[in-house]
């Protein structure tokens, strides 16, 4: 039971990635159209917290954190590779800018679930596109 849980969670986060990355085009596009979908995915997130919160805690399903960050990377990379010309600009090595991205996405996540979801959806996607602007910036 608990197999399927987990199943149904990871299919349903792969979908909002895929809606996610499949906005990134500009600067203005991802500002604008991003932080309704943004909003959805916290949304998500929010709905299914109380599962996140038991998976995720010490006393949780034994490798959940890493399968959690395993089908996510799997999906970021299934959707970065269908864009060449991010692949061919990419100045590392596809597998620790994976890493990177996804544990930074992840610890945010779990960062708004140990605070008790203090922020709404809303203002979790408006923190979450200030991170990414920021570090688009620099």
């Amino acid at each position: 039971m608990l197999e399927r849980i987990e199943e149904q969670l990871f299919t349903d986060f792969g979908n909002y990635i895929d809606e996610l990355q499949s906005r990134y085009t500009s600067t203005i596009t991802f500002e604008k159209e991003q932080e309704q979908l943004a909003s959805s995915f916290f949304s998500f997130i929010e709905d299914n917290s109380p599962i996140l919160k038991i998976f995720l805690s010490d006393h949780g399903r034994a490798g959940f954190h890493l399968r959690f960050r395993d089908a996510f990377a799997k999906k970021v990379r299934l959707n970065l590779e269908k864009n060449e010309e991010f692949i061919s600009s990419l100045t590392v090595p596809i597998d620790y800018y994976l890493s990177f991205i996804t544990s930074a996405f992840l610890g945010l996540v779990e960062q708004w679930i140990l605070n008790e979801l203090e922020k709404t959806p809303e203002e979790m996607a408006a923190l979450y596109i200030d991170i990414i602007t920021f570090i688009k910036k620099s």
